[in-house]
């Protein structure tokens, strides 16, 4: 643990004086925040050796080669994701955005390829799957629409503040614990079983999981999620998992199944 000092003016007195500000992070902990970024391969090379150096300078010497030590190898094999776009500076300009409630101009890249522009109302940013997500309202829209902040190529502010009802507000933590790889869409209500799996890694993918009944070898399992994206979970879990309600999402998984074969 490192303490750093600062030089504060005071105007009661009109003097100067030494302040000492407690780093509360050891080495211990800054390793695990390493780890995480290594993993999350979210920012390119330049920025992630940016933000392990200001890392570094929060230990002495000794820890800190002993942490590179550590992660030595990770980060010499570490392979950032294609589109090798600087994030910082958008995370902090998105984020303060938010905060203010300010309408958004955005030039945007779709998936395939298409550039489109839009007005937008920004009401969260989430971090997911490797990637930041900016949170917006459309006009015509009654729940945001997910862009890629990556994807972002070009956002100016409008000079205009929005307001969005309190019935209407966006809740981030509520929305991350149902959403699946950031398929937006309406809320509904899933019931499957599941079997021959650890039951523990169900329950950790779906935050908002509850056990119906136990027993003969299998699981009934409910949870609430938004939108398609858990087809695609369902789907990588082959006969663990045997969807029973609703009938739309049964039918879904079928049509699925049938494209595969």
């Amino acid at each position: 643990m490192r303490d750093e000092k600062y030089l504060i003016y005071d105007r009661s007195n009109k003097s100067y004086h030494l302040t000492r500000v407690e780093n509360n992070l050891n080495k211990k902990d800054i390793l695990a925040i390493i780890k995480i970024l290594l993993e999350s391969r979210a920012f390119c090379q330049e920025e992630l050796d940016k933000l392990i150096d200001s890392l570094y300078k929060l230990v002495g010497t000794e820890d800190k080669a002993l942490i590179r030590g550590i992660i030595g190898n990770e980060l010499l094999h570490y392979i950032p994701l294609e589109h090798g776009d600087l994030l910082l500076n958008k995370i902090w300009d998105f984020s303060q955005i938010v905060k203010k409630q300010e309408k958004l101009f955005i030039e945007y890249i779709r998936a395939d390829g298409k550039k489109v522009e839009r007005e937008i109302k920004p009401v969260s940013l989430i971090f997911s799957e490797y990637y930041f997500y900016l949170m917006a309202y459309l006009d015509e829209e009654d729940f945001p629409v997910v862009y890629r902040i990556d994807r972002i190529k070009r956002y100016m502010k409008l000079g205009e503040r929005f307001l969005i009802p309190y019935a209407k507000r966006f809740e981030a933590g509520e929305f991350r614990k149902r959403v699946q790889f950031m398929y937006p869409g309406e809320l509904m209500t899933i019931r499957f079983e599941f079997t021959h799996g650890v039951l523990e890694a169900v329950l950790d993918r779906l935050p908002t999981a509850k056990i119906i009944k136990e027993g003969e070898g299998k699981t009934t399992i409910e949870a609430e999620v938004f939108g398609e994206g858990v087809v695609v979970w369902l789907l990588s879990q082959g006969s663990k998992i045997r969807v029973l309600s609703p009938a739309s999402l049964v039918e879904k998984m079928k049509e699925e199944v049938k494209r595969l074969g």
